[in-house]
């Protein structure tokens, strides 16, 4: 019963609600388990900063009372760690997890991923994905989709690349293309490239290679589509940067490109955007590129016309300053 309700106010946003719990669980006789304390480190680790310290005092309470930590237990310490944006600590609560015996599961790897991330300090990230868990022995602990877009989310900055494409927005024109060649944002651009090599991601747009093929009947009346409707947010934001990148190469003249967004669609009147929509266009938007979007009864994308896309592609060249930090 004190576990359920321990869980529950954890669940519903309510931490402190999880310690008047437990404080009226020790005036019984009901023993606290390896789940209460796990659940209690998940609570305090909710609070933030303040609460960080918290959840290790109930960590070193767990281990007084002769409870041996779990996966659980290591994986909210790194999590408390990393909202808390101390990555030393997640650090060496990791090293700890080793030391015990404990082996790392692909959630305690993303936990500290994203500590890493939040702290600032995306190489090491970088490093522990490359290094760790690329090849891991364990196939479960590999990177999956999900990893990925903790990836791109750590490399693009502190607070996850959807902020620093909102950052990046409102920034001048030549603040925003300096922001998406920063030491973070090339890092991203790098694993995203070999996901799609490795075939860990898809490709958007299988047609582009064949825009080098040399056709004067199609030549201004070809129209290239991507595909990003499988993607999240943030592997969206890489793929549409990958796709740019790649069209600048390209001598081709477009007619049009759409980008095929998804989202609910309604048949009782007009459709609200996606989500995934609104980030594409953003992203668009803050390279420079002007868009409209479409919306049919089966589909919501993106249209970027040819007056658009001559506009950008004869724009000014993109610096290559690579000395900005994410």
């Amino acid at each position: 019963t004190f576990n359920a309700l321990i869980s529950a106010a954890c669940k519903g946003g309510l931490p402190s609600y999880a310690f008047d719990a437990f404080e009226v669980m020790k005036t019984t006789d009901v023993a606290a388990s390896r789940r209460t304390y796990n659940e209690l480190i998940h609570a305090a680790g909710l609070r933030g900063i303040a609460g960080v310290e918290a959840a290790f005092e109930v960590y070193d309470s767990m281990r007084l009372a002769g409870e041996v930590p779990d996966q659980v237990t290591f994986g909210s310490l790194i999590a408390a760690c990393a909202r808390a944006r101390d990555a030393s600590r997640a650090l060496l609560v990791f090293e700890e997890m080793r030391e015990v015996g404990c082996a790392p599961s692909l959630v305690v790897y993303h936990a500290l991923l994203v500590g890493l991330g939040r702290a600032g300090r995306f190489e090491e990230a970088v490093a522990l994905y490359r290094n760790e868990m690329l090849e891991h022995e364990d196939p479960e602990c590999r990177p999956t989709k999900a990893t990925l877009s903790i990836m791109f989310d750590v490399c693009l900055g502190r607070d996850g690349a959807e902020a620093a494409l909102a950052a990046a927005a409102g920034a001048s024109s030549f603040g925003s293309a300096v922001y998406f060649h920063s030491k973070g944002a090339m890092a991203a651009k790098q694993l995203y490239t070999e996901a799609v090599e490795s075939g860990m991601m898809p490709r958007i747009c299988p047609e582009l290679d064949a825009l080098d093929a040399n056709d004067d009947e199609t030549q201004g009346m070809r129209s290239l589509r991507a595909d990003i409707r499988c993607h999240t947010r943030s592997a969206a934001i890489m793929a549409l940067l990958g796709l740019l990148d790649a069209l600048k190469t390209k001598d081709a003249d477009l007619h049009e490109l759409v980008v095929m967004t998804g989202g609910r669609v309604r048949t009782n009147g007009p459709s609200r955007p996606s989500k995934l929509l609104l980030t594409a266009q953003a992203l668009l938007t803050a390279q420079g590129v002007r868009s409209k979007p479409l919306s049919t009864l089966t589909v919501q994308a993106l249209v970027v016309d040819k007056p658009a896309l001559t506009k950008w592609k004869s724009s000014v060249d993109v610096p290559q300053t690579l000395g900005v930090e994410a």
